[in-house]
């Protein structure tokens, strides 16, 4: 066969529904830079972090890295993946962190806004991570609870887009 009838004898891709949402990922893609507040025990930390979002090869899993400097230099690090479940139409988050902790979150993303929730060390946690229109801006609030009725904040971030 020579390259022309490979050439006529191929068909678009068509995207499956789990690539298709996946693409909706495409705008975390890059990486970040972020300011703001922690809060533990009611106290507020200001808090620096430099995250990274990039494609797994074959861009089925998005790998997230965040290396995070609270207060004086508490670090914390870690690693997540993000996929889609066809199955429960929605986007799941698996996370692990140097505390030595793994944590899954449902994730759902609807008018530029994914929410996560999920357990986190024994406390439910719920977060919202809103996207500028333009890509450049996302903002992180994150909040637990021990009763699921009672929530406190636990973070909030302003991240700019560096690349």
């Amino acid at each position: 066969m020579n390259t022309t009838e490979v050439t006529e004898a191929a068909q678009p891709i068509q995207l499956t529904p789990e690539v298709s949402q996946l693409q909706k990922l495409k705008v975390l893609v890059g990486e970040w830079r972020g300011e703001g507040l922690s809060y533990e025990n009611g106290k507020e930390t200001p808090t620096t972090a430099r995250d990274t979002f990039e494609w797994l090869a074959g861009e089925h899993f998005l790998i997230h890295r965040w290396d995070w400097v609270i207060g004086e230099g508490t670090q914390f690090q870690g690693l997540e993946m993000m996929g889609y479940n066809e199955d429960r139409h929605m986007f799941f988050a698996t996370m692990y962190d140097n505390a030595g902790h793994k944590v899954s979150y449902d994730v759902l993303l609807k008018d530029d806004v994914f929410t996560y929730h999920g357990e986190y060390a024994g406390h439910l946690h719920r977060a919202k991570l809103s996207v500028s229109h333009d890509g450049q801006t996302l903002t992180d609030k994150w909040h637990t609870s021990e009763d699921g009725k009672t929530w406190k904040p636990l973070c909030d971030l302003k991240w700019n887009k560096l690349s």
